[in-house]
Order: C-alpha cells, then structure tokens, then sequence
C-alpha cells in the first residue's frame, strides 16, 4: 500500500509541474508577434515566408515603341516581394517567359524601376517548357520589396513580330549562381 502512495503521490507532483509549465508558458506565448513567432519557426527549419504579390499586371506595348514613350504611356505593373518574418532571406527574382509564346524574346525590352534594358541582355536560364530572366538578387528582411515594370517591343522590332505574344509570370527563389 505504500508503494502504491508514493506512486500516486509522484504522479500527482509530475501533473503539478507540467499544469504549472503550461500555465506559465501560454501568457508567455501569447505575448509573442506573430512575426516573432513565424521568425523563431524559420530558425529551425528550412522554410521560407518571402512570397511574392504582383497586381495592376500590364500587358505592355506588344507592337514596336520607344523607350521614352514606353515608359511615358505604359502603366506600370507592381511587383512585391514581400517576407513576413524578421528573418533575413536572399531571394532573386525572376521572370519566366514560355518558349511557346510566338513572340521572340530579343524583341523586347523592359523596365525595371525605370531602368530599361533588352530582355536578351539579361542572365538567361531554361529548361525544357521556359527561359529564366534574373531581374534582381537582393535581400530582404521582415520588410517589403517594391518594383515598378513595364514590357514592350522595341521600336526597331520588323513587322514579322507583330500580332504576337509573350506569355510570362514572375517567380522569387532562394539566391542561386547564374
């Protein structure tokens, strides 16, 4: 009989600690950001929280026009990278164009904060169905990354190119070596 005691009297002790850890926990817990949190689950595993936001998409000029007046005329579309946490992320971010559209990629230019360049003068990869453009490599912690783009078909481009499109969309990933 006092074996069995001594047994109900320490499992009575161990319930104790453990309401008393989960009692002095919760409020502690619950004190917490929600960015802390998410930062302090980033820390044990490999997951990322950047995610990307593009809105006012524009399908730019798909027929032959000038910088100046691209950028003039064109709305631009709103590219966000954005990472919900305090933890510090190295991301590039991409923009991938079909290798079925029919419109030909050397055909067009772009601009990326008002910083214009020919899509085929940026670094390039692909794999079977898509062509990889690096837009930017840069780092971001617990804030939002804004860009401003625009698309159209350089004025130089012959009238072969015309009525074509290209089909695209935007991808973040973690930094990697072009």
């Amino acid at each position: 009989m006092k074996n069995i005691n001594k047994i109900i009297h320490w499992k009575m002790i161990e319930i104790s600690l453990l309401i008393s850890i989960v009692v002095i926990s919760f409020p502690i817990w619950k004190t917490l950001e929600k960015n802390e949190v998410l930062s302090i689950a980033a820390s044990y595993s490999d997951v990322q929280f950047s995610h990307l936001e593009v809105t006012n998409l524009s399908l730019g000029a798909m027929f032959p026009i000038s910088n100046e007046k691209a950028l003039k005329n064109i709305n631009p579309s709103s590219i966000k990278v954005i990472n919900d946490t305090k933890t510090k992320e190295d991301y590039t971010l991409l923009m991938k164009v079909s290798k079925n559209s029919s419109l030909d990629y050397h055909c067009v230019n772009i601009s990326l904060n008002n910083n214009i360049t020919s899509l085929a003068e940026l670094t390039i990869n692909e794999d079977e169905e898509n062509y990889y453009f690096l837009l930017d490599s840069n780092s971001i912690d617990g804030e939002i990354k804004e860009y401003q783009f625009r698309i159209w078909m350089d004025e130089k481009t012959g009238n072969e190119m015309q009525g074509k499109s290209l089909s695209y969309t935007f991808e973040i990933q973690k930094q990697i070596a072009i």
